[in-house]
């Protein structure tokens, strides 16, 4: 277990930024610090640094949203950039990226002022016609929607099927593959959630949009849950139907309603979803089989050629376990596994002491030769 003295550490740190990322790895492995979950341990930073736990959730936020669109920068040193600055500069990346572009370098030297800022804002504005005066506030909501799902999974976490032992951790301020959210069971990701907060208009073109980028994500996770807000409700039936044609089987959409006090619900679309049923043999098996590959420095494209096996089957394999039994017994041609194959399937162990001794084998009588007549 990591020390007391690693958390009052993080802590006592002076810069936003470099404190906000402290504490975000600290969150991602809080078990190392004694805390069931990571609302625990920010109870525990918060009363250290004597402030309420929700004045933790700004800097973590901010920081989640510059690591997100700063990726290459290094945060090691003090950084230049005020909080308050940032949250100006996240609403003109909203209204302008192209301007917020090509403000960046500057901005992240600490090139550039609070008043500039303002000012850049307020063109912005005035360019688009005042369309994304509301950007900052629906930011902040975003993200504590995003906090309420992870804290509510973190205690409910057998809601998801995958059993007690299943755990909850974030994807990263990368966002991994377009999630928010990763389900563990022991080293393996089991699933990958996406989270969409409140929207007004869910018209059919967002919603083949959204779908979409699932798909894509969809490729690198077992499975992929989309949980959204109660505002989506009336749109389910379509984003289901969506989903079918594309034959997305592995994407699969929860409803996550809240309330002021903190308290939530969970509601799954389909209950029956058989993903989340499945055994995760599929998956190690899907899983050993891929390392194998690699050992061999085979691409996925290769394995295709030499098995003869479609490239998207293998993928599908990779990914979620399911495979024909003619593609597998090819793949393991390739991989050079066949001859364990045999061993899969040993003779029957006897049943009673007739079998143990074996067939029996008949005795034919001869037939007396006919008598001769004299």
């Amino acid at each position: 277990m990591i020390s007391d003295a690693s958390l009052r550490e993080i802590a006592s740190k002076t810069d936003w930024l470099t404190f906000a990322k402290a504490l975000r790895i600290a969150m991602r492995n809080c078990s190392g610090y004694g805390f069931e979950n990571p609302d625990d341990l920010l109870r525990e930073v918060a009363r250290l640094r004597g402030v309420q736990v929700a004045s933790l959730r700004n800097p973590l936020a901010a920081e989640r949203w510059y690591a997100a669109h700063f990726p290459e920068t290094d945060v090691t040193e003090v950084s230049p950039v005020s909080m308050v600055s940032l949250l100006l500069f996240a609403q003109i990346w909203r209204i302008d990226s192209g301007l917020a572009r090509r403000m960046q370098p500057r901005f992240i030297s600490g090139q550039i002022n609070r008043d500039e800022l303002k000012a850049a804002l307020e063109a912005a504005k005035q360019e688009s016609g005042g369309r994304g005066l509301a950007a900052h506030e629906r930011f902040w909501q975003a993200e504590r929607f995003v906090r309420s799902v992870h804290s509510y999974l973190q205690k409910n976490i057998e809601v998801l099927g995958f059993g007690a032992n299943a755990r909850i951790e974030d994807a990263g301020s990368s966002g991994d593959g377009g999630a928010d959210l990763l389900v563990m069971v022991g080293s393996q990701v089991v699933m990958a959630i996406q989270i969409k907060q409140s929207r007004q208009k869910l018209h059919r073109r967002y919603l083949m949009d959204v779908l979409g980028r699932l798909g894509l994500s969809a490729r690198q996770f077992p499975a992929m849950l989309l949980i959204v807000a109660g505002s989506w409700r009336d749109s389910m039936d379509e984003l289901v139907a969506l989903r079918a044609d594309a034959h997305m089987m592995n994407v699969n959409f929860a409803l996550f309603e809240d309330d002021e006090h903190g308290a939530g619900a969970l509601t799954m679309v389909e209950p029956e979803w058989p993903l989340r049923k499945e055994p995760l043999t599929a998956i190690e098996l899907a899983t050993s089989a891929r390392a194998r590959r690699l050992g061999f420095n085979l691409s996925q494209q290769d394995l295709a050629e030499r098995s003869g096996v479609p490239l998207s089957a293998i993928r599908r394999f990779e990914t979620s376990g399911e495979v024909t039994l003619a593609s597998l017994l090819a793949i393991c041609d390739v991989l050079e596994v066949t001859d364990r194959l045999h061993s899969l399937f040993p003779p029957a162990p006897p049943r009673t002491l007739d079998e143990l001794d074996g067939p029996k084998s008949r005795t034919s009588r001869k037939r007396p030769s006919p008598r001769r007549k004299v």
